[in-house]
């Protein structure tokens, strides 16, 4: 039995009419984002590929496919690829689900064609769908304003490129493995180039020019930029990340900066060496007689030392392996520094403004009632609270973790003031200068904090990486 949803903006803020089983548990799934492995673009500076800023362009209506691996039923729904700010919600019976969209393409494309599938489980809470799709083509661009018409022959004529005079850009997805030759025009003059296909590559062809004079002689590959296309870099083109264990974060810019949309999730640094797991307890500090020992190695642990609270809540680092200078955030990403939150909120408004714009709405996570907060910018702050192991007259024996559901904790990069200014390897470094950033509810008390750890305990917070 298949069933069409009828999908709604999440925005909208209301539920639309669907066919479902209303004796089975419903549960809310949010698809919210495509992620597609970026496509290389050649430099011929640096003789290496590199990261394409290249937008995608898809097709504006795409199905996706959900089938309940217990019953076989299917349920259907149409999606936009090119939008996804708002995000599409729809609700399904619980259970356990496979997944399909497809955009089926043929030797040559106007869009992207790609296939995304998996596996779902869908409970009464819900579930979130990002799509890592895949796809078998490249794509060749030439600059409209270097050439009027483009050809490309692929073994049966040739044919004309797709335009997009808002890019001023000719462009057409090709198959991987096709080869051919590209022919450009410029009034009665043309030329040609031989290419071979490859998948996410992206060959951008440009004049090239006889011994630095402006006669045109040929067609070699250059070095595409968006903002040579009329489009300036900004969130349009930033939406995911991945951290070096593969885990995929969503990103959104606030201001001028580019932030992870969800809790740092990563085992490993940049480089690739692992960070220790140790469950909450005397692996992280223990009193020795009159003394206070902590661990100086990075660690990490989970919210309640469960595995299975690792999303949304991310991970609980220490500070050593805030501070560690091998990188624990993807490489061309930082953990923030206490300026960086300043310009955070200041952006968003400011002590209550900006608190209530970067808290997620709700009371899914943050306890009842959760009044004011707006998530303006898609930042998505949750209470993860924080992990403590120490001797203070307020915590409690066998008990590491702290006002979960009441306030979103950060670590920074920022010593305190008072920092000896001593490198992290120096035996008489103390843990406790490094400062981290709070955004509480309302109910608790204020609206946003900086606060850092003191010669009685030893704290694990979350991290949320900012680009560089």
């Amino acid at each position: 039995m298949k069933r069409l949803l009828y999908i709604a903006l999440i925005a909208f803020l209301y539920s639309c009419t669907q066919e479902v089983d209303t004796e089975s548990p419903i549960g809310v799934v949010e698809l919210s984002g495509l992620f597609v492995e970026d496509f290389q673009n050649h430099s011929p500076e640096k003789r290496v590929n590199e990261m394409s800023e290249w937008i995608h362009i898809y097709p504006e209506e795409v199905d996706l496919v959900l089938t309940h691996t217990g019953t076989n039923e299917s349920f259907t729904l149409s999606y936009d690829p090119n939008n996804f700010w708002q995000g599409y919600q729809f609700s399904v019976p619980v259970g356990d689900y496979t997944y399909l969209s497809e955009v089926n393409g043929e030797m040559t494309s106007p869009f992207l064609p790609y296939s995304a599938s998996g596996n779902l489980v869908v409970t009464d809470q819900g579930a979130e769908l990002i799509l890592e799709a895949t796809t078998d083509y490249g794509l060749l661009t030439l600059n409209s304003q270097d050439f009027e018409q483009a050809e490309v022959n692929a073994g049966s004529g040739y044919e004309d490129f797709f335009s997009l005079p808002e890019r001023n850009v000719h462009y057409i997805y090709l198959r991987n493995g096709v080869e051919g030759t590209v022919r450009a025009s410029q009034g009665e003059e043309s030329i040609e180039a031989g290419f071979s296909m490859g998948r996410y590559q992206h060959s951008h062809f440009v004049p090239r020019h006889d011994n630095g004079n402006l006669n045109v002689v040929g067609l070699e590959l250059g070095e595409f930029s968006l903002e040579e296309h009329g489009i300036s870099m900004g969130e349009e083109q930033l939406r995911y990340i991945r951290d070096y264990e593969g885990n995929l974060y969503k990103v959104v810019q606030i201001g001028d900066q580019f932030w992870m949309a969800e809790n740092l999730r990563s085992k490993a640094f940049c480089n690739g060496d692992e960070i220790a797991f140790e469950p909450a307890g005397d692996g992280w500090a223990y009193l020795d007689g009159a003394d206070y020992v902590y661990s100086r190695e990075p660690l990490f642990s989970y919210l309640n030392n469960d595995p299975t609270l690792e999303k949304p809540f991310g991970l609980y680092y220490n500070s050593i392996a805030a501070m560690d200078e091998r990188n624990i955030c993807p490489c061309g990403w930082k953990v923030p520094s206490r300026e960086d939150f300043e310009e955070l909120l200041e952006f968003a408004g400011g002590d209550e403004t900006g608190s209530h714009a970067l808290r997620q709405r709700g009371t899914e996570y943050w306890r009842y009632p959760n009044d004011g907060a707006l998530d303006s910018y898609g930042f998505k702050a949750i209470p993860g609270g924080f992990l403590s192991v120490g001797f203070t007259e307020w915590t409690y024996p066998d008990h590491y973790f702290y006002y979960t559901f009441e306030v979103a904790n950060f670590w920074t990069t920022s010593p305190h003031w008072a920092s000896s200014g001593l490198p992290i390897d120096h035996p008489d470094f103390r843990m406790f200068e490094v400062e981290h950033f709070g955004l509480r509810s309302e109910d608790i008390g204020g609206y946003y904090y900086f606060g850092r750890e003191d010669m009685e305990q030893v704290l694990g917070f979350n991290i949320r990486c900012i680009k560089e």
